[in-house]
């Protein structure tokens, strides 16, 4: 896969499907880059599986074809609304529960491409599931 993949936060979740996109050989590491609320965590996870770390969003965004947001729910206003300029020409996909479809559409700029999808955290090992 030549697509860059860019997570905007990187808790459990984000580090399982980091860990089997790697495992599954669907994307080097290198093509990873992500950015979390607290950061020294986030390069403790990063440099355990080689993936870019970086402070912001923004960065996250310039640096990836694909975006996941990965954040909680309660921080998606507060987050999101800013960036969906730049979110428009992106892929979006989002694990953060409650947040469907059409919660989306009220946040993101029209026409961004964008999809709600809920793994589990035995995609670390290439056993789970994207629905």
């Amino acid at each position: 896969m030549d697509q860059k993949i860019g997570f905007i936060g990187m808790g459990n979740m984000a580090s399982a499907m980091v860990a089997g996109f790697i495992a599954a050989g669907r994307c080097h590491n290198g093509d990873i880059i992500a950015c979390a609320r607290d950061f020294e965590r986030l390069q403790a996870r990063a440099a355990s599986v080689g993936i870019r770390s970086v402070r912001t969003p923004e960065e996250v965004i310039d640096g990836s074809d694909i975006v996941i947001i990965a954040i909680k729910p309660y921080q998606i206003e507060d987050v999101i609304p800013a960036l969906a300029e730049k979110l428009r020409s992106k892929v979006v996909l989002s694990v953060v529960g409650g947040w469907n479809f059409d919660k989306y559409e009220e946040v993101l700029a029209p026409g961004t491409h964008h999809l709600y999808i809920m793994p589990n955290t035995p995609v670390a090992v290439c056993e789970g599931v994207l629905m």
